[in-house]
């Protein structure tokens, strides 16, 4: 199952949303790992246009903590400290699980089947320790899922979130207690809760399974990845360019 966009761009948007709206996919995809150092002439280069675009683009990002600007002109995925993750969490918390006892009570079958099939190929790539389809797929579950609350102010403050969580969370993923098998055990127990409760259409339990899942990641010990020169590194590019669609 391939991954969608969170949202659909429109060709008719400007030159810079629509650079925005396909870089804040890509960080939201784990596109750009936390610590990774771009350059604005990379980036024009990777959507197929000029510096400007790519300036305004990194400029909303900035503003949301997406990115973090740099001396020479460059950005940098931020590195999370401690404090900055535990604040994260707490937000999270609050607004997943308002959105997830929401979803409890508006989620349609078809959006469960949909649920299912996330978490089934998330437990497959786990298996075959296909890290960057875990993340995905987990992605694709979580948005699922919020976008089920029919909260449209909630889903954009966890949309913000997410924007400043995504890019640790391959690293999360990563270091998950155990291989393959085992990772994809503890995936499916945390996933499968929540979905029990959304057929029973039992928000407590929604929100307690929820926030046991996110308590796995609070526990993982989310690492710094070193900066890469600035630019990034060329491996990281051609990555984002086999994998976002650029809209032209």
């Amino acid at each position: 199952m391939s991954p969608k966009p969170v949202a659909k761009i429109p060709a008719s948007l400007s030159k810079s949303t629509q650079v925005y709206e396909q870089l804040k996919h890509a960080l939201l995809y784990g596109r750009f790992p936390a610590g990774e150092v771009l350059s604005i002439r990379s980036l024009g280069e990777l959507f197929g246009t000029s510096t400007m675009p790519v300036r305004g683009a990194i400029a909303r990002l900035i503003a949301e903590g997406a990115l973090k600007t740099l001396p020479n002109r460059g950005v940098r995925v931020p590195v999370l400290s401690p404090a900055q993750l535990e604040d994260l969490h707490r937000a999270r918390v609050a607004l997943e699980g308002m959105a997830v006892e929401l979803a409890s009570q508006n989620v349609t079958t078809r959006e469960l089947r949909e649920l299912e099939s996330y978490e089934a190929v998330m437990e497959r790539a786990l298996e075959r320790n296909r890290l960057s389809d875990a993340v995905r797929a987990n992605l694709e579950f979580h948005f699922l899922l919020y976008r089920a609350s029919r909260s449209e102010t909630l889903i954009a403050l966890i949309e913000a979130l997410y924007l400043r969580y995504a890019p640790s969370l391959y690293t999360v993923i990563e270091t998950l207690p155990g291989g393959g098998p085992n990772r994809s055990m503890l995936a499916h127990a945390q996933h499968s809760a929540i979905l029990e409760a959304l057929r029973e259409r039992d928000p407590a339990a929604a929100r307690t399974a929820l926030e046991s899942d996110l308590a796995i990641s609070k526990a993982v010990r989310t690492d710094a990845r070193p900066a890469v020169k600035a630019g990034g590194s060329p491996r990281s590019l051609r990555r984002a360019k086999r994998r976002i669609s650029v809209h032209r």
